[in-house]
């Protein structure tokens, strides 16, 4: 099991604030301004606002590679993530 995500900012913050897009192997230390969850089980993985480590994206790495499905992310694929520079 993975740790609980470190709230940074606040969902409604993160909509006021600029948005960029950067390749997932980049994101660690960043803070996420999206949605991140893998089906099934559809448990958030990263909400916004949240820090995104590098267990995290690990994580949601994993998920990929087993066949999981992403849901809410601009990048279904999740190569990228949008993030608050």
């Amino acid at each position: 099991a993975i740790s609980l995500p470190e709230r940074v900012v606040t969902a409604a913050e993160v909509r006021a604030l600029l948005k960029k897009t950067v390749p997932l192997n980049e994101a660690a230390g960043r803070i996420s301004a999206e949605y991140v969850w893998t089906y099934p089980p559809g448990i958030p993985l990263l909400c916004p606002g949240e820090l995104i480590t590098s267990e995290i994206a690990e994580s949601i790495e994993e998920n990929l590679s087993i066949g999981r499905r992403i849901v809410a992310a601009a990048d279904l694929r999740l190569h990228s993530i949008k993030i608050i520079p």
